[in-house]
């Protein structure tokens, strides 16, 4: 179903490509588009001097799926990343690669119409560093994973004040989902649940939405076709999730033409490296208290 949703999202009568990073996600695509096309382009985003940069991991992935490799590499000033931000979100929102994936898309859409990219392949196949590293699911692995989704530019108060919640009430972003972990679910197919109707949603997809449209570039998400989802979230956990094995089908998938490559590198996701950025917590401070509109 995955080589099938795939091949469908590869059809397109403008240019096309795909967005490269270093993990499986998006390598899986790939290695299966380049088997049913030659001529791919793929592209992908550095940061000098960050050592969680994945941009050369990126470019040997493509060297050995034989793609057209696109690197881009980045260094803008603090006021730039809000001034994009702001012309793409019409809300307060917390996830930092917002920056690097619509500097992705500006450069890409200038060879290509479509672009393929490997999200929803974490949630599917419970890839994300806050799962359990397990099948089984406990108070404790709920309370790290709600530790984990307690993140943001905005404190636990400020998150419950624009929610309108009472004082007695508020608590940290993270807590604020734990009513909705779905209780009938057995295992950490629970969380995969909660994160494909929220963290996919409201975090993941608006990101890559809001900054490939801000170009005018359509992104396609093989890895969230519906009978894809369906049948994965049929199938027993341990047959895509196993103890200190990263996302195993994906590794078999792409083992005959990249080895273990992958295998080796420890999981990270797409982020900026923002913390390089003296300016910035004051300067999203100032945002938030509105320090910034009253200047």
């Amino acid at each position: 179903l995955l080589t099938t949703s795939v091949k469908n999202n590869l059809i397109s009568d403008v240019p096309m490509g795909i967005f490269l990073s270093g993990g499986y996600d998006s390598a899986t695509v790939t290695d299966i588009a380049t088997r049913r096309h030659a001529d791919i382009n793929s592209y992908s985003i550095g940061f000098t001097a960050w050592e969680r940069s994945e941009h050369t991991f990126a470019a040997e992935t493509a060297a050995r799926l034989r793609t057209h490799h696109h690197t881009t590499m980045m260094d803008v000033e603090v006021q730039d990343i809000f001034e994009e931000g702001a012309q793409c979100y019409d809300d307060p929102f917390g996830g930092t690669s917002f920056w690097p994936t619509k500097r992705l898309a500006q450069v890409a859409r200038q060879d290509i119409t479509v672009a393929l990219g490997g999200d929803g392949g974490d949630e599917i196949f419970a890839g994300y560093n806050w799962y359990p590293d397990g099948t089984t699911l406990d108070d404790d692995s709920i309370t790290a994973y709600l530790t984990h989704m307690d993140w943001g530019l905005m404190t636990g108060g400020e998150v419950a004040a624009l929610c309108f919640l009472p004082s007695a009430e508020r608590s940290t972003p993270g807590m604020l989902l734990r009513e909705r972990i779905d209780s009938d679910i057995k295992g950490i197919k629970a969380l995969q649940k909660l994160d494909l109707e929220t963290f996919l949603p409201d975090v993941v997809l608006a990101k890559v939405d809001r900054a490939a449209m801000a170009h005018a570039l359509e992104l396609r998400v093989p890895f969230l076709d519906p009978d894809l989802v369906d049948l994965v979230f049929s199938a027993k956990t341990s047959l895509y999730k196993k103890t200190g094995q990263q996302k195993p089908i994906l590794q078999n998938i792409v083992a005959p033409r990249l080895g273990n490559m992958l295998a080796t590198r420890p999981k990270q996701g797409f982020s900026a490296p923002l913390e390089n950025y003296i300016p910035f917590s004051t300067l999203s401070r100032s945002v938030l208290d509105g320090q910034a509109i009253r200047d």
